[in-house]
Formats: structure tokens, C-alpha cells, sequence
């Protein structure tokens, strides 16, 4: 009874609230913007950080049975391919290159810095120009995954890029921030992230990368389309602020960095195309690795033979031909196999 009771008083109560603040707007509105300004900017902090925006759908790989990989997808979010490593184990002197070189007070500020605002500020109004910039890796990482809703005008995207940090900070730990950034920031070659930019640049997981090497995606992240030359500067600097002082020669990391028509992210010669593309339509908005039953090897081979026979048949205009293979049951009860 005292429940029911109370239940009808809450629409009077609430009707009352409202009367008050309407009065308040009528004989003071200043005030009652203020309110109103505050309550916006709580509820802004207060809310959590979608999921989806700190960590969306990587890249689709897909293997065959031997464990070789038969193509990569990209990203639905943004267009990019990319893999995802978590911060444990990431190198210790790759993420101690990145925090020297894009945030050395990471683990100290809010959010931005204001000790870089500064200096940057005054560099840019002694030149007249915009010759230096301040943003922290939390604004960066800010910057990425709030890209679809910041304003198109510099000064006023820079200052939503610092509330967006602030409220980064307040949901997420240092360390989720910087994995977040190493895995997205965006990379050379449509890549996201170094562990992806390391794959296909050095043919290597970045677990396994030299510090040359790491120093070469740290450039990378601050200038993806780099020229040769501002590479081979920016990169002797990195290695001679590093204990490897000796290694600064550039010739081999530069090849690979800036080789030409030696990137890519499918094979144009798959030998399973249709295949792959099933997969893909079936997954829906899964991604990460599939390991398939179904064999390159033995795909490659049956490509030879029908090529062989496309040929032939390329008199009676025969362009494209089909076969499914599949490893028939043992007993009754079994269940073929497409291999």
C-alpha cells in the first residue's frame, strides 16, 4: 500500500522540479544556464566509453589447414587492415620508443599537457605558423577512434580532442590507452597499428622486430607518407638518441620501408577466391583468424591442372571453370569433408 502510495506522488514531485526551474530560467537565466552547462558537462564524463569505439572488429585473416595464410579482409570501421597485440606483449623498447618520442609525460598528465601547449604555442607565435604541435598520445588516441564526430575547424577540433582525452583518462588506465594507440594508430600502406605496419613492411611480428627496425614505425607514426629524406633524417636522430648508436645505417630498413609493388594484402593469384569470399559473407561482424580445413597445396595444385585446361578450351571461349573437392566419409554415418 505504501509503495503504491508512493509511486503516484513521484509525477507531482517531478512536476514541481520542472515548475522551479522554469522559474528560476524566467528570473535568472544565467544562472540556470549554468546549471544546465554543468549538468551536460557531468553527465559527459560520467558516461562510459563505448566498447565499440575502443576496440571495433580488426582485420579477417583466413588459413588454410598447413597454417598459410590465404587473405586478409579489411577493416569494416575504417578500411585499414590491422592485428591486434595486447600491451603485455609488446617489446619493452617499443613502447619506451614511442612513449620518447610522441609523449614523454604519458603516465604524468590528464589527458593533454600543458607544459607542450605551452611551448608549442609560443613556437607557433614566433613563427607565425603552425611549426609545432602538442598532442598527447591520449589525444591522438582520442582522434582515432572519435574521428567520425570532430569538427572540421583546427581550433575548435583540438579543443574537443582535449574533453575527449580527459574523458578517456577517466574510463580507461594508461596502459589500455597506449595499447589502444599501438594497435590503431594509423600506419604506411593503409595499415592500423605497429603490429600490423610491422607484418607487412618487415615480414616479421613485431615481438620479433630489431630496434632499428622499431625505430623505423616510430617515424612512421609521426609521419605516415614520409619522403625519403625526412625518414633517413628523422631515423639517425632516433638511433642516436638510442643505446644502439652504432646502427644508424639506414640502406636495408629504408628499402624495405619504401619498396615499391612489394606490398600486398591479397594475393591477386589465389588459388581460392570464391572460397575466401564465402567465408567472409558468413562471418558476418566476426574477424581475427579463421583456421579453415581446406588445403592450399591441394588447391594449388588443382589450379594448374585447370589452368592447363582453360587453355585448351579457350578456343570455345571458355573463360572460367569451378571444382569442389571433398574427402568422402569412411563409414555410412560419416560426413564428407570440402578439403
Amino acid at each position: 500500500m505504501d509503495s503504491s502510495r508512493s509511486g503516484w506522488n513521484t509525477q507531482p514531485v517531478m512536476k514541481e522540479k520542472m515548475i522551479t526551474f522554469i522559474n528560476l530560467m524566467r528570473k535568472n537565466p544565467g544562472r540556470a544556464l549554468l546549471y544546465a552547462f554543468a549538468a551536460a558537462v557531468i553527465i559527459f564524463y560520467i558516461t562510459p566509453v563505448s566498447q565499440h569505439r575502443l576496440r571495433p572488429g580488426c582485420s579477417m585473416r583466413i588459413f588454410s589447414k598447413e597454417g598459410a595464410l590465404l587473405r586478409q579482409f579489411n577493416s569494416d570501421n575504417d578500411g585499414g587492415y590491422s592485428r591486434w597485440l595486447p600491451l603485455n606483449e609488446f617489446p619493452r623498447f617499443i613502447k619506451e620508443a614511442v612513449i620518447a618520442s610522441e609523449d614523454k609525460r604519458f603516465y604524468f598528465h590528464p589527458g593533454f599537457d600543458p607544459v607542450a601547449v605551452l611551448r608549442a604555442s609560443a613556437q607557433n607565435i614566433a613563427s607565425l605558423e603552425i611549426v609545432s604541435g602538442a598532442s598527447t598520445i591520449t589525444q591522438q588516441a582520442a582522434r582515432i577512434i572519435y574521428a567520425d564526430i570532430l569538427p572540421q575547424n583546427i581550433l575548435l577540433k583540438k579543443i574537443c580532442e582535449i574533453l575527449l582525452a580527459v574523458r578517456l583518462e577517466l574510463h580507461c588506465s594508461k596502459d589500455e590507452i597506449l595499447e589502444l594507440y599501438l594497435n590503431r594508430v594509423p600506419m604506411k600502406y593503409n595499415q592500423r597499428g605497429l603490429p600490423a605496419a610491422s607484418a607487412l613492411i618487415f615480414g616479421r611480428d613485431i615481438r620479433f622486430i630489431t630496434r632499428g627496425e622499431c625505430a623505423a614505425l616510430v617515424v612512421l607514426i609521426r609521419r605516415n607518407q614520409a619522403s625519403r629524406e625526412y625518414f633517413r633524417e628523422r631515423y639517425k636522430r632516433l638511433m642516436e638518441q638510442s643505446r644502439d648508436k652504432g646502427a644508424c645505417d639506414t640502406g636495408e630498413i629504408e628499402e624495405k620501408v619504401f619498396r615499391k609493388g612489394g606490398h600486398y594484402y591479397t594475393d591477386p593469384r589465389s588459388d581460392t577466391p570464391h572460397f575466401e569470399t564465402f567465408v567472409r559473407s558468413v562471418a558476418g561482424d566476426a574477424y581475427g583468424d579463421v583456421e579453415t580445413v581446406i588445403s592450399g597445396n591441394l588447391n594449388e595444385s588443382i589450379s594448374r591442372i585447370i589452368n592447363s585446361e582453360l587453355n585448351f578450351l579457350e578456343r570455345y571461349n571458355v573463360e572460367n571453370s569451378a571444382v569442389i573437392v571433398l574427402k568422402l566419409p569412411r563409414s555410412a554415418s560419416g560426413r564428407a569433408e570440402l578439403v
